[in-house]
């Protein structure tokens, strides 16, 4: 099943307490989560990947090396 973003959903990073807006692959959980645009974008950055490729499937961000 495709983890979507419904109208309720929070951002999962830790502390934050905004509405979530992007989808992105989180390296150190291994699992898609729910993130403001932010964090997505931290999230997606981590480990300085080689580009960001947004997923078919769902629309994830995907970090790439």
């Amino acid at each position: 099943m495709t983890l979507q973003i419904r109208h309720n959903s929070m951002c999962q990073y830790e502390g934050c307490i905004v509405r979530a807006d992007l989808l992105a692959y989180n390296r150190l959980t291994k699992q898609v989560g729910r993130y403001c645009e932010k964090h997505a974008h931290i999230i997606a950055d981590y480990d300085h990947p080689e580009y960001v490729h947004g997923c078919a499937n769902c629309g994830c961000l995907n970090p790439v090396n």
